[in-house]
Formats: structure tokens, sequence, C-alpha cells
């Protein structure tokens, strides 16, 4: 009984990053509604399978988040960045790349929703000292967040 249990989340782990692959496509081509889908059934995947409180689990938040932002839900798109945020946290560290990321798309939505120059800047140096540790100072990431700060602190 459990070579079968192992054979069939094998299986279930190859349909997750179907699931996966196949969403970042349709994000790309602009098929929203069909990548929200894909991503939801890797999200559900991930947690059956590997669990609540996974890096994989947080990585798919995320990406319903991203999705729900291009949609223009950024209520929706906040929580979702949030519940990866609080798994990067425990699962991973609060010094990690993962992590950051989460802080960043956080501070993005933020903006969106119109929070600029306390949230959005808060989640952006967040974002920004997480990089410059661990990433360093000249990382495409660190500059992505040195950009979003300045952006904030010219615009207010």
């Amino acid at each position: 009984m459990h070579a079968r249990r192992s054979t069939n989340t094998s299986r279930d782990m190859e349909y997750v990053l179907l699931c996966n692959d196949i969403g970042i496509l349709l994000k790309t081509l602009d098929d929203c509604n069909n990548a929200l889908e894909m991503f939801n059934k890797c999200l559900a995947l991930r947690e059956k399978v590997l669990g609540k409180e996974y890096p994989s689990t947080a990585d798919s938040y995320n990406n319903i988040g991203a999705v729900m932002t291009a949609m223009g839900d950024n209520a929706g798109a906040l929580e979702m960045h949030n519940k990866a945020l609080v798994i990067r946290e425990k699962v991973l560290c609060k010094e990690h790349p993962s992590t950051a990321a989460s802080y960043n798309n956080i501070g993005a939505v933020m903006w969106d929703l119109g929070d600029n120059d306390v949230g959005a800047l808060e989640m952006h140096n967040k974002a920004l000292a997480i990089r410059e540790k661990v990433l360093g100072k000249e990382h495409p990431d660190t500059i992505r967040s040195y950009n979003a700060v300045a952006l904030i602190k010219f615009v207010f």
C-alpha cells in the first residue's frame, strides 16, 4: 500500500507541475480566467500532497495573487500575497529572497490600492532590506526594490 501511495503522490506532483506551467503560460497569454483555474488546481493539490505550510504552496498563493492583480482584483491579490508571506516567513525565514518577493508583491498591490506613502513604502523597504542583505546591492531584484522605493518617495 505504501508504494501505491508513493506512486499516486508522484503522479499528483507531476500534475501539479503541469498545472503550474500551464497557468504560467496562460497568464503570459493574458488568459487570466483559465490561468486562475490552473493555479487554483495547483494550489489544491499542493495543499493535499505537500501541506498548507510548504514553500511550493506559498508559490501557488503568489501565482494566484499575480493573476488577481492582472484581473484588477487587488483586494483578492492582497489576500493571496499575504498568505504566501505568512508561509514563507514561517518555513523559509524572514530573510529569504522569496519572502522579499512577497513583501514586494504586497507593496505593489498596496500601491495600486492607493496606500502609497505608508503601506507600500514599508513593504518595499522590507523587500529592499532583505534583498540588500541576502542578494547584494547589485542584484537585479535589489535594483528593482531601489526603483520601487525611489518611485514612492518621488511621488510622495
